[in-house]
């Protein structure tokens, strides 16, 4: 190795044990409405309350008297670790077998679906009966898959058939708002009863987790366009002031 390539390796290696230092040193300085800065890692949240990790110590900060800029930025700490708890949930769930389904998937290759436990990160669109066999047992809905395509076959059985007791999925499932983004958890249900074992009939769903509600989802977007509006109109009419 050259006198003059070792320098330039010798400057890499110092410029990124800098930048890596800087990445793990770095504090967020939260600013609240009443202009006081407080330092400190986003640690976790509540409705009210985000924890921030500030000078060694947890400490309360409501989330109500944020700044707006903080007030995002508290908002996407708070879905950047629910990705991450998202991401190690979903590589559990592989490692134990389970497949993530799309709908083009589930159209394409029923077969591969059919019989298999597994998830879809999708938006809900609302409640749909009209592939459930029986109203009386089971639940059906639309969704929305990440790539924008639409499904109607989900269905969640009402009473568990194990001790007869109402599935606790249906209630989540019915307080669910239209464009709500959920993580649904089930299988893909063959049609045993026409001894089609390869016909996929539906996703059944067993689970549900909120990844983002449409309610919030919607805050997130007002709120930033407030902010890109010219200074001199008011946020709150969008007149001139």
């Amino acid at each position: 190795m050259t006198p003059n390539l070792k320098t330039k390796l010798a400057l890499f290696l110092v410029f990124a044990a800098l930048t890596v230092s800087a990445q793990t040193n770095f504090v967020h300085n939260w600013t609240l409405k009443s202009g006081a800065v407080i330092s400190g890692d986003y640690v976790s949240s509540g409705t009210q309350m985000v924890v921030i990790k500030s000078s060694g110590t947890n400490r309360l900060l409501k989330i109500s008297e944020l700044s707006t800029n903080d007030w995002l930025y508290f908002y996407q700490s708070k879905m950047n670790q629910r990705q991450m708890q998202l991401d190690a949930e979903a590589a559990q769930m592989r490692a134990a077998g389970k497949m993530e389904f799309t709908v083009e998937q589930i159209e394409n290759f029923p077969e591969k679906i059919v019989g298999h436990y597994g998830w879809m990160d999708a938006y809900f669109q609302g409640l749909d009966n009209i592939y459930v066999e029986s109203k009386e047992d089971e639940l059906g809905f639309d969704i929305r898959d990440k790539n924008g395509n639409t499904y109607s076959k989900c269905r969640a059985i009402k009473i568990n058939p194990h001790d007869g007791t109402p599935d606790p999925v249906i209630y989540e499932i019915t307080n669910l708002k239209r464009g709500d983004k959920v993580r649904f958890i089930g299988v893909g249900m063959p049609d045993v009863r026409n001894d089609r074992m390869n016909k996929l009939t539906g996703i059944y769903i067993a689970k549900i987790e909120i990844i983002e509600s449409a309610a919030d989802a919607a805050t997130v977007e007002q709120v930033k366009q407030n902010l890109e509006k010219p200074k001199d109109v008011d946020p709150n009419t969008g007149l001139s002031k």
